[in-house]
């Protein structure tokens, strides 16, 4: 089965008692972190409190108490937390044996309070900041720049129970944001969350059917109702469907888009430095192409986010200069370029691991973590992500459809990206001559278009010459098994305003015995591959299907061997989640099956898994081509 194109997106769920596995690690500088061990014994003191009380039974860990306290009185915000957790057998210790928190480190400050352990028999082991690391964590081309501290907890054995204390300072108080949640991974049985303020009180919001909260003056404290474990599913934005806290020093939307349009127009304000470049444009028969593809290709992506640039867009003088910028600072850049070419294009912030717009209770900047650029064309809506190499300026990237946006344009509010009907386009051609001795001689050609494409050349392009031919043949292997003298080559991987087209010649021996007559069959291996990947493996969410298009022409030439006596049966099925039709038909001794698979993108209920996964079943049973010939001497 040829690998899945569907990468399945998950929010961060903070587990303190999970580290993640990262690169670029470093040992955890006395600059990055302030440590001050010691000086929040009281955490400690609770944690042998809960222990002499009795702990639960069982082999999972478990979150004993997880308390923050996000304080907004002074000029900057703070939020201590304390977080202790209790692993009941080794299996516990193993999975969970390392904490970590991570932090923004351009404009946080992170000092450590507590870390330790209470082990099985009453000791007290404490952390050593000489043995803790700092990895990288930021995915690419989003416009944070966080750092994560990871600790190996000592002392660590079945029975034990660990102690996290640690306070985080945010500098930048106007555009503060916290998000958490009313459960975790794991079981929780305390989840409380103070809110304090002066006289300028910060909005908030807590999920009313999960949190138990009390406002009083200056402050309300909100409890999780909740304490099982979340419910989990492959293919879900934990951010939509999670109950959640959240708090934000932001005002309205239109101060938002007000206040970011203007870091924008200042940024572009000076256009000098765009003359050579909006030449050398002008002269490409496709500028719109031209100018995406200069953005993204020509200007590398660094996360640029340090001081008061969380937000705020370098110039783009020093954009085109330094030949590198955040997707703020690419965004800005294309946006000027597009302006210069008359085309009516706004900039967009996006949050990448958000396709629900409700997700955003509260105004804040802090719900996006990205920017891109927009435009409208005759044709609708189309938008272009600058940090994205591989996709082509006439559909807007995979990555962003569907996701939670909002347009920087005055009076707009949280709202999609919108999808494409069918996301995955593809075509097979598919030529198979019957030689002298039965063997087949196959001339396969696989067309990817738009999403499809930038997939397929992702995959390509981050692999050398040579590693790219052994996937390509790994992933034909993988598909249809074999094939002998397999040559397959590339056409328009470089030229994404163009379709990928995979081309491939092979020999097939064995296939049918020329001494008698034919009862062939072929399975549509390609089809039968790609439609396996659609069916649903939720459990619990309802899932938005992507859409996808699958065409494909096989054509059989039986020469002098045989002569074609009946044909497979045609099909066609119309369902409400979509429709499947094969043709037969035949020119002279050449059998030709054409196929054709329309899924457009749908959300699919609960309720209505059995019944679409069925429906997926039962077009992979179609897909058989069948026919019978006869000896012709």
């Amino acid at each position: 089965m040829i690998q899945t194109k569907i990468e399945l997106l998950t929010i961060v769920i903070w587990l303190s008692a999970i580290a993640t596995v990262g690169t670029s690690v470093k040992a955890a500088a006395s600059s990055d972190v302030k440590w001050t061990l010691g000086t929040h014994n009281s955490v400690i003191q609770q944690a042998f409190k809960l222990r002499e009380q009795g702990l639960p039974k069982g082999k999972a860990i478990v979150q004993l108490r997880n308390f923050v306290h996000i304080d907004t009185s002074l000029e900057s915000v703070s939020e201590s937390v304390h977080k202790i957790f209790y692993y009941p057998e080794p299996e516990a210790v193993q999975e969970h044996g390392s904490d970590s928190v991570v932090w923004n480190i351009h404009n946080e400050n992170l000092e450590v309070l507590e870390v330790a352990v209470i082990s099985a028999d009453g000791e007290l082991h404490t952390f050593d900041p000489q043995t803790a690391q700092i990895l990288d964590t930021d995915s690419q081309n989003v416009f944070t720049t966080n750092k994560e501290l990871v600790m190996q907890l000592p002392g660590l054995d079945a029975g034990s129970i660990s102690i996290l204390s640690y306070k985080r300072t945010t500098l930048d108080r106007e555009n503060y944001y916290y998000n958490d949640w009313a459960q975790t991974l794991i079981d929780s049985e305390h989840r409380e969350f103070l809110i304090t303020w002066d006289d300028n009180k910060p909005m908030w919001y807590a999920d009313p059917d999960a949190f138990a909260c009390n406002e009083e003056s200056q402050q309300v404290l909100c409890v999780s109702l909740i304490g099982e474990p979340v419910k989990t599913d492959p293919n879900v934005y934990y951010r939509d469907v999670i109950p959640r806290i959240t708090v934000a020093t932001s005002k309205t939307w239109e101060d938002i888009i007000a206040q970011m349009r203007n870091s924008i127009d200042q940024a572009k304000q000076n256009r000098s430095a765009l003359k050579s470049v909006i030449q050398e444009i002008s002269l490409e028969d496709n500028a719109l192409a031209s100018a995406v593809s200069f953005v993204a290709k020509q200007i590398r992506y660094v996360s640029f986010s340090e001081a008061e640039h969380a937000y705020v867009p370098h110039k783009i003088s020093r954009t085109l200069e330094s030949r590198y910028g955040d997707c703020k600072d690419k965004s800005t850049l294309l946006l000027a370029l597009l302006e210069e070419l008359d085309i009516n294009a706004y900039p967009v912030l996006v949050a990448t691991e958000s396709e629900n717009p409700a997700s955003a209770v509260i105004p804040t900047q802090g719900f996006f973590d990205h920017m891109v650029v927009c435009a409208e064309f005759s044709e609708g809506e189309r938008c272009f992500d600058p940090t994205d190499i591989q996709s082509s300026s006439r559909t807007t990237p995979q990555g962003i459809q569907g996701k939670v946006r909002l347009n920087l344009l005055p009076g707009s509010k949280p709202s999609r990206i919108p999808s494409d009907e069918f996301m995955w386009n593809y075509q097979i051609d598919n030529e198979m001559k019957f030689l002298a001795d039965g063997s087949q001689e196959e001339t396969l050609t696989r067309t990817y278009q738009n999403a499809y494409a930038t997939w397929m050349r992702s995959n390509l392009n981050i692999r050398s010459t040579e590693d790219r031919a052994k996937w390509l043949e790994e992933v034909h292997g993988n598909v249809v098994s074999g094939a002998k003298s397999l040559n397959i080559n590339l056409k328009w991987l470089n030229d994404v305003e163009m379709p990928l087209q995979v081309s491939s010649t092979a020999i097939y021996e064995g296939v049918a015995d020329p001494r008698n007559d034919l009862s062939y069959r072929d399975a549509s291996y390609w089809l039968m591959a790609d439609l396996n990947s659609e069916k649903i493996l939720n459990e619990h969410y309802s899932v938005e299907t992507d859409g996808v298009h699958f065409t494909s022409t096989y054509r059989y030439d039986l020469g002098d061997l045989w002569s074609i006596k009946d044909l497979g049966p045609d099909i066609s099925f119309d369902t409400e989640f979509g429709q499947y039709n094969r043709k037969f038909s035949r020119v002279d001794n050449k059998l030709i099956v054409n196929s054709e698979l329309r899924l457009p993108s749908q959300v699919i209920e609960v309720e209505n898994f059995s019944a679409y996964n069925r429906f997926i079943d039962l077009v992979s049973q179609e897909l058989q081509i069948q026919f019978w010939a006869n000896q012709t001497n």
